[in-house]
């Protein structure tokens, strides 16, 4: 089973349209999993505000 990120983070996405695609070997995916992957992501009426990429170091 995988899971394909159709959509990055600050990407404009309309109703209905796909943001990701779950790949596994035949027969009805378990509805967990497909619960699992809604709820990993939020869409909202504006991109979120991007924070810094590296936060701290460690050993600096």
């Amino acid at each position: 089973m995988g899971l394909e990120v159709l959509k990055s983070v600050g990407d404009e996405v309309n109703k209905g349209e796909a943001v990701a695609r779950l790949h596994h070997n035949g027969g009805p995916a378990p509805d967990s999993v497909i619960t699992n992957v809604r709820t990993a992501f939020s869409v909202g009426p504006s991109a979120p505000v991007r924070g810094p990429l590296v936060i701290d170091r460690l050993g600096a």
